[in-house]
Protein backbone atom coordinates (compact mmCIF):
# COMPACT_ATOMS: atom_id res chain seq x y z
CA UNK A 1 0.00 0.00 0.00
CA UNK A 2 2.90 2.38 0.64
CA UNK A 3 3.77 2.21 -3.07
CA UNK A 4 0.29 3.43 -3.99
CA UNK A 5 0.84 6.61 -1.98
CA UNK A 6 3.07 7.83 -4.81
CA UNK A 7 0.04 7.61 -7.13
CA UNK A 8 -1.91 9.73 -4.66
CA UNK A 9 0.71 12.45 -4.44
CA UNK A 10 1.24 12.52 -8.20
CA UNK A 11 -2.50 12.98 -8.65
CA UNK A 12 -2.61 15.67 -5.96
CA UNK A 13 0.16 17.52 -7.80
CA UNK A 14 -1.64 17.14 -11.15
CA UNK A 15 -4.94 18.35 -9.69
CA UNK A 16 -3.30 21.34 -8.03
CA UNK A 17 -1.70 22.21 -11.37
CA UNK A 18 -4.84 21.68 -13.46
CA UNK A 19 -5.89 24.73 -15.46
CA UNK A 20 -8.75 26.74 -14.00
CA UNK A 21 -12.05 25.64 -15.45
CA UNK A 22 -10.89 22.12 -16.31
CA UNK A 23 -13.49 19.55 -15.26
CA UNK A 24 -11.72 17.31 -12.76
CA UNK A 25 -14.77 15.93 -10.92
CA UNK A 26 -14.24 12.33 -12.04
CA UNK A 27 -10.60 12.49 -10.98
CA UNK A 28 -11.59 13.92 -7.61
CA UNK A 29 -14.12 11.10 -7.09
CA UNK A 30 -11.54 8.47 -8.02
CA UNK A 31 -8.97 10.01 -5.66
CA UNK A 32 -11.46 10.18 -2.79
CA UNK A 33 -12.53 6.58 -3.38
CA UNK A 34 -9.01 5.18 -3.42
CA UNK A 35 -7.63 7.50 -0.72
CA UNK A 36 -10.39 8.70 1.62
CA UNK A 37 -9.30 11.97 3.16
CA UNK A 38 -7.13 12.96 0.19
CA UNK A 39 -9.47 15.77 -0.85
CA UNK A 40 -8.74 17.45 2.45
CA UNK A 41 -5.05 17.17 1.62
CA UNK A 42 -5.71 18.67 -1.81
CA UNK A 43 -7.04 21.77 -0.07
CA UNK A 44 -4.38 21.95 2.64
CA UNK A 45 -1.08 20.53 1.50
CA UNK A 46 1.50 22.90 0.09
CA UNK A 47 2.85 21.93 -3.35
CA UNK A 48 6.37 21.80 -1.90
CA UNK A 49 5.26 19.11 0.57
CA UNK A 50 3.64 17.13 -2.24
CA UNK A 51 6.93 17.17 -4.12
CA UNK A 52 8.90 16.21 -1.00
CA UNK A 53 6.60 13.27 -0.42
CA UNK A 54 6.89 12.10 -4.02
CA UNK A 55 10.69 12.21 -3.73
CA UNK A 56 10.57 10.30 -0.43
CA UNK A 57 8.33 7.66 -2.01
CA UNK A 58 10.72 7.46 -4.98
CA UNK A 59 13.49 6.61 -2.52
CA UNK A 60 11.37 3.77 -1.15
CA UNK A 61 10.77 2.51 -4.69
CA UNK A 62 14.57 2.49 -5.08
CA UNK A 63 14.98 0.30 -2.00
CA UNK A 64 14.96 2.65 1.00
CA UNK A 65 12.92 1.66 4.03
CA UNK A 66 9.49 3.31 4.26
CA UNK A 67 9.24 6.21 6.67
CA UNK A 68 6.78 6.01 9.53
CA UNK A 69 4.44 8.61 7.99
CA UNK A 70 4.15 6.42 4.88
CA UNK A 71 3.20 3.26 6.74
CA UNK A 72 0.75 5.04 9.03
CA UNK A 73 -0.82 7.10 6.22
CA UNK A 74 -1.21 4.06 3.98
CA UNK A 75 -2.92 2.16 6.79
CA UNK A 76 -5.15 5.16 7.53
CA UNK A 77 -6.38 5.24 3.92
CA UNK A 78 -6.84 1.46 3.84
CA UNK A 79 -8.84 1.36 7.06
CA UNK A 80 -10.88 4.44 6.18
CA UNK A 81 -11.82 2.92 2.83
CA UNK A 82 -12.87 -0.34 4.50
CA UNK A 83 -14.67 1.52 7.31
CA UNK A 84 -16.75 3.45 4.80
CA UNK A 85 -17.61 0.20 3.04
CA UNK A 86 -18.69 -1.37 6.32
CA UNK A 87 -20.63 1.74 7.32
CA UNK A 88 -22.62 1.60 4.08
CA UNK A 89 -23.64 -1.95 4.93
CA UNK A 90 -24.52 -0.96 8.49
CA UNK A 91 -26.69 1.94 7.39
CA UNK A 92 -29.33 -0.48 6.15
CA UNK A 93 -29.00 -3.23 8.76
CA UNK A 94 -28.49 -4.09 12.36
CA UNK A 95 -25.29 -5.70 13.57
CA UNK A 96 -25.78 -9.44 13.70
CA UNK A 97 -24.07 -12.60 12.51
CA UNK A 98 -25.54 -12.25 9.02
CA UNK A 99 -24.28 -8.68 8.72
CA UNK A 100 -20.82 -9.84 9.73
CA UNK A 101 -20.98 -12.68 7.18
CA UNK A 102 -22.07 -10.29 4.44
CA UNK A 103 -19.17 -7.90 4.83
CA UNK A 104 -17.34 -7.45 1.58
CA UNK A 105 -13.64 -8.21 1.38
CA UNK A 106 -12.97 -4.48 1.66
CA UNK A 107 -14.90 -4.17 4.91
CA UNK A 108 -13.52 -7.32 6.57
CA UNK A 109 -10.98 -5.47 8.77
CA UNK A 110 -13.93 -4.08 10.71
CA UNK A 111 -15.83 -7.32 11.31
CA UNK A 112 -14.94 -7.26 15.02
CA UNK A 113 -15.34 -3.49 15.37
CA UNK A 114 -18.76 -2.85 13.84
CA UNK A 115 -20.12 -1.33 17.04
CA UNK A 116 -17.45 1.38 16.86
CA UNK A 117 -18.43 2.19 13.28
CA UNK A 118 -22.15 2.11 13.96
CA UNK A 119 -21.84 4.89 16.54
CA UNK A 120 -18.50 6.62 16.00
CA UNK A 121 -17.13 9.09 18.49
CA UNK A 122 -18.57 12.54 17.73
CA UNK A 123 -20.05 10.96 14.60
CA UNK A 124 -16.66 10.85 12.85
CA UNK A 125 -15.42 7.63 11.32
CA UNK A 126 -11.99 9.20 10.88
CA UNK A 127 -11.61 9.32 14.67
CA UNK A 128 -12.39 5.61 14.93
CA UNK A 129 -9.81 4.92 12.23
CA UNK A 130 -7.16 7.13 13.86
CA UNK A 131 -7.65 5.33 17.20
CA UNK A 132 -7.29 1.95 15.50
CA UNK A 133 -4.17 2.94 13.54
CA UNK A 134 -2.68 4.30 16.76
CA UNK A 135 -3.31 0.98 18.53
CA UNK A 136 -1.91 -1.05 15.65
CA UNK A 137 1.30 0.98 15.53
CA UNK A 138 1.62 1.49 19.29
CA UNK A 139 1.36 5.26 18.90
CA UNK A 140 -0.56 7.93 20.73
CA UNK A 141 -3.59 9.33 18.99
CA UNK A 142 -1.83 12.69 18.80
CA UNK A 143 1.25 11.20 17.13
CA UNK A 144 -0.90 9.24 14.69
CA UNK A 145 -2.74 12.40 13.73
CA UNK A 146 0.58 14.21 13.27
CA UNK A 147 1.79 11.50 10.91
CA UNK A 148 -1.43 11.33 8.90
CA UNK A 149 -2.00 15.07 8.83
CA UNK A 150 1.54 16.39 9.06
CA UNK A 151 0.96 18.20 5.80
CA UNK A 152 -1.76 20.43 7.22
CA UNK A 153 -1.14 24.12 7.11
CA UNK A 154 -2.98 26.89 8.85
CA UNK A 155 -5.81 28.09 6.67
CA UNK A 156 -5.49 31.68 5.54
Amino acid sequence: MVASLRVKYLELRALRSAPAGQDVRSRLRALATQFPGALRELDEIPLQVIDERIHALDRVADGAAPEQWMVVTARFHELTRSALSAKRLLSARSIDDQTRADLTRDARPWVDHLDELATPLRGRISEVVIRRVAREHDLTIERTMELVRSHARVRR
